[in-house]
């Protein structure tokens, strides 16, 4: 699994962090009277759009990490969340804007998904170990 970078900023910029919450709910409208809520399951992931200000060099290191390491996003990497304080299972959820910011200085935006259940993760290394053998 790919690692963020180290030359990256591990924080996003001041004010440019939001994390949405895992949305479980399940609504059934019903013929008569409100509408039954239950919840479907836990292994729902999180979605936190992030902003980076980077140099000219860190938005190279940036794009090889997308493209290459990432293969466009659509694998997970390691990722430091800045709310947790530890690294977590990230994907690109929308493809990544660089806008310019100034002389030499680019703002990186995105939203990445974040996988919040550990033990569903930890259930697909057993899987996968599992189905090895056969």
């Amino acid at each position: 699994m790919a690692l963020w970078p180290d030359s990256l900023p591990t924080y996003p910029d001041d004010g440019a962090y939001t994390e949405l919450l895992p949305n479980s709910l399940l609504i059934t409208p019903q013929d008569i009277g409100p509408p039954k809520v239950r919840r479907r399951g836990t292994g729902f992931p999180s979605i936190a759009k992030v902003s980076y200000t980077l140099t000219q060099a860190q938005v190279a290191t940036f794009t090889s990490f997308f493209l290459d390491s990432v293969e466009g996003g659509s694998e997970f990497f390691r990722w430091p969340h800045p709310r947790l304080a530890y690294d977590v299972e990230a994907r690109f959820s929308t493809i990544p804007t660089v806008s310019s910011a100034g002389y030499d200085l680019f703002v990186l935006s995105t939203e990445l998904e974040l996988e919040s259940n550990e033990e569903a993760t930890a259930g697909w290394f057993f899987v996968g170990w599992f189905t090895d053998w056969f």
